[in-house]
Formats: structure tokens, C-alpha cells, sequence
């Protein structure tokens, strides 16, 4: 790949004359172990029915098989569009927080899990993000918390 983001790839399993020596499938776990802000939708278009489940296998949202419906297309494209535009809206959404004096906003798409220790929230971060080397620790209460992330939370346990 190019080096720049890209939102939606369309691939076909085989990619004649691509020079790289590599076939859709390979160049799809190549996305997917690549370090990227966010992650492409992959759709597989291809004449082969038999690598369905391999599109799947490395995280593919849909596989069109040739020749292409284009009512069929058109329906799976607004699909793929609308996932993007989630994706994008789950970005933007930031839990705020009162930490070191200041005001910090988190991306939820940042979190892996949260905890409550000693009236202290604990947030543990995704590697992307260095700050505070993955884990964050500030005064809160978790039901503030709780009631801050209503629907996009789920407590497990009391703490």
C-alpha cells in the first residue's frame, strides 16, 4: 500500500499483472498487520465463490461474486459506506476527564477496559496510544463513569 489511509479497498483474489507477486488474500493480511490509525473495509469482488470464507478470515465486510448485480453492489455498497461513516462517528465520540489539573479528552475507540481501585478509575489504553505508557488513573467515581458511557459501557462487576 501507499502509505496513505484508505476507507474502502475493493479486492479480487487474484491481482494479475500487480508485480508484487502477491494475490488479494495475501495483500489483505498485509493490511490488516499493518500499524494504521484505522483499518480499511475490505470487499472481495471475485469470480471465485470457494474463497469466501478466506475473505472472512482476514476481517472482510463483504465478498461479491462476479459477474457483479449492480443492484447488488449498489445495496453492498451503501453497507460498506455506512460502515465507514460508523466507524468515523465512533472516532469522534471522547470521554472528557479531569487529570493532572486539566481537562483530557480520550477517544473511546482508545479503551480496551476500565476499572475502579481505592475511589480511583483506572483507564488501560490501546498500544496506539502512548500516552501515560497505555494505563491512566484519576479520581472518579466508576458510576459517573458508568452513567457518562451509558450504552457504550458495560459493568461487570460492582468495581
Amino acid at each position: 500500500m501507499d502509505g496513505k489511509e484508505h476507507d474502502i479497498i475493493f479486492l479480487d483474489v487474484e491481482l494479475g499483472g500487480s508485480g508484487a507477486g502477491l494475490d488479494g488474500m495475501e495483500l489483505a493480511r498485509h493490511v490488516r498487520g499493518m500499524a494504521a490509525q484505522k483499518q480499511p473495509v475490505i470487499v472481495f469482488v471475485t469470480g471465485y465463490e470457494k474463497y469466501v470464507y478466506d475473505a472472512f478470515d482476514v476481517g472482510a465486510f463483504q465478498h461479491l461474486v462476479k459477474p457483479l448485480d449492480e443492484q447488488k453492489f449498489t445495496e453492498v455498497f451503501g453497507r460498506t459506506v455506512g460502515q465507514v461513516l460508523s466507524e468515523a462517528e465512533q472516532r469522534k465520540k471522547k470521554l472528557v476527564i479531569q487529570y493532572g489539573g486539566q481537562r483530557k479528552a480520550i477517544p473511546l475507540n482508545d479503551f480496551f477496559y476500565m476499572e475502579s481501585r481505592n475511589h480511583n478509575i483506572i483507564l488501560y489504553l490501546k498500544a496506539g496510544n502512548k500516552a501515560c505508557g497505555g494505563r491512566l488513573e484519576y479520581y472518579a467515581k466508576i458510576g459517573n463513569l458508568e452513567k457518562a458511557l451509558a450504552g457504550r459501557f458495560y459493568r461487570i462487576h460492582k468495581g
